[in-house]
């Protein structure tokens, strides 16, 4: 399903002006019915892989190969215009998708229903509260279908009906469809996922026992 082949990603030091790599010469193969769950601690660079499979952000070196489709960062926001509604925004995101008519209808009102933001929907996303822009972001990931979801630390934002409301429509998802999961969430990881990594020295080490991932995330996942 995703195949990443002796993936380079780096950056420069501002100071010294030498390459400070996040990966070196990483592969990675996720099967068909893998949920992927990418452990590491915050600056590891769970972010900028998954920044990298969605297309945000680029390697320096290597290949990314999906055999299916794979999903924006599921509610990942920084695409909208701010000057256009919601129902603008997400036409727009549809039209790209290659939908049209009805179809665009169809997945605005399903976004305005999902996002219980009321008449906001219609006014423009820079007048909206960080809440209810999580909020259209989040159900316009939850309005289409993919094979590979990506999450990057994905909270749901809201009252407590909400919150419930977003974790049932992930696991829906997930009934049909693949996820690779970067999160701090241990039960969540340990629940939904199957396959492990722990990023480890640029690299990622993969174990299909989440225990045994667990022992060496608390032992070396800084690294």
């Amino acid at each position: 399903m995703l195949h990443i082949r002796d993936l380079q990603k780096y950056y420069y030091d501002q100071n010294s002006g030498q390459k400070k790599y996040v990966f070196n010469s990483l592969n990675l193969h996720i099967k068909l019915g893998q949920n992927f769950a990418l452990m590491g601690r915050n600056g590891s660079g769970k972010s900028t892989l998954i920044n990298m499979i969605s297309g945000i952000d680029m390697p320096n070196k290597g290949k990314i190969i999906s055999s299916g489709s794979v999903s924006w960062k599921v509610g990942f926001a920084g695409s909208f215009q701010g000057s256009l509604s919601a129902r603008e925004n997400i036409s727009f995101v549809c039209k790209i998708y290659g939908l049209k008519g009805q179809e665009i209808s169809d997945v605005c009102e399903f976004c305005k229903d999902f996002a219980e933001i009321g008449d906001y929907f219609e006014m423009p996303i820079k007048t909206y509260s960080s809440g209810m822009k999580a909020r259209i972001s989040f159900s316009l990931s939850m309005a289409f279908d993919f094979d590979l979801y990506l999450l990057d630390e994905v909270t749901a934002t809201g009252d407590q009906f909400f919150v419930k409301k977003a974790k049932q429509a992930l696991l829906d998802k997930m009934a049909k469809s693949n996820f690779i999961m970067a999160s701090h969430a241990i039960g969540e990881i340990r629940d939904l996922c199957n396959l492990f990594g722990v990023i480890y020295q640029k690299e990622i080490i993969l174990f299909d026992n989440f225990s045994e991932a667990q022992k060496m995330y608390n032992k070396f996942g800084a690294q």
